[in-house]
This record gives structure tokens, sequence and C-alpha cells, in this order.
């Protein structure tokens, strides 16, 4: 029995590894999700699925439709006018290992913003943005399948701070 129960232990270990490594994000939710300090945003895949059964009028609007019917949750923590937001940034930046591929990273005087995505097979399944200041701190998690191009121009039209930084990205360069 013994016997059983190492080699039962020894399978299922490398496979909670790889659970731990590719679920970085959510710990880093989890660890700041019951912190009064933060503002939590949490789009679920179901608000994503109420917006495939719209239809676009305009041009515009049916973009955004496309861009958004294949993601699945949209998280974002925000924390603002707190001295210790450059430490979040840097314990957050430390826990993203793989599956996660730097993208790019910005600064910008007072401010860092890094992005990181998790692909396979070619294709981005998450999106990660992490912004650091003096004074604020955020973390967005857009998750689905994810074309950069279209996400560039949806954070163009909600105007997500720090986004814009994506426009810096070259779509035929390859990632770190």
């Amino acid at each position: 029995m013994k016997k059983y129960t190492l080699i039962l232990s020894l399978m299922i270990l490398p496979l909670s590894a790889l659970f731990a490594q590719s679920d970085a994000i959510s710990t880093i939710f989890i660890n700041y999700a019951n912190d009064a300090r933060f503002v939590k945003v949490n789009v679920s895949s179901k608000m994503f699925e109420l917006f495939s059964h719209v239809e676009g009028g305009t041009a515009e609007e049916q973009e955004f439709l496309n861009t958004v019917k294949n993601l699945t949750s949209l998280k974002v923590l925000t924390l603002e006018n707190d001295a210790k937001s450059m430490e979040f940034y840097r314990l957050s930046l430390k826990k993203l290992t793989a599956p996660y591929a730097q993208l790019m990273s910005v600064e910008d005087g007072p401010e860092n913003i890094t992005f990181f995505i998790n692909e396979k097979n070619g294709v981005i399944n998450e999106l990660l943005m992490l912004s650091g200041s003096v004074d604020t701190f955020v973390i967005l998690s857009l998750s689905g399948k994810i074309d950069l191009q279209q996400v560039k121009k949806l954070s163009k039209q909600m105007s997500i701070g720090g986004m814009e930084q994506l426009d810096k990205v070259d779509p035929k360069s390859k990632v770190k």
C-alpha cells in the first residue's frame, strides 16, 4: 500500500506544480482581494457571453463586439494613494513565472508598466498588465482568445490606463 501511495504522490506532485505556476495570477488576486485598500473589478465570462448576442449598429460597435466575443474574463485590482504601491508591483513581478512570458516593459518617469502573455500554440490566452508608481498599483488580467491588435483598439475605446503602451508592441515581433 505504501508503494502505491508513493507512486500516486510522485504522479500528482508535478501536476500540482504545473497548476501552481499557471495560476500565479489567481494567487495574486486572492492575496489582495480581501484588502480594503484595493478597488476590485471582476467581469465574468457570462458578461462577455451576453455581448455575443448583441448586434453592433456602427462599424465601431461591431469591432468592439468582435473583440469581446472571444474574451472570458477581465480582472482588475487597483491601489491608489498608497506608499507601498511599488512594493506590490515588485512582489507581483516576482510571482509571475512560467507560463507567463514578458511581452514588454515601459519605464516612464516614476511609472513602470510590464505586460505579460500566457501563450500556447501561438494563441494568447491571457494578457496581463502590471503597473506601479510611487502611489499607484494596478494589475489587469484579460483572458480568452486574445488578438493584441483588437485589444489595442478596445483599450483606446475604453480608456484603460496603461494599456496605451500596447501601441509600442510590434505584432510581428517574438515574445521574450
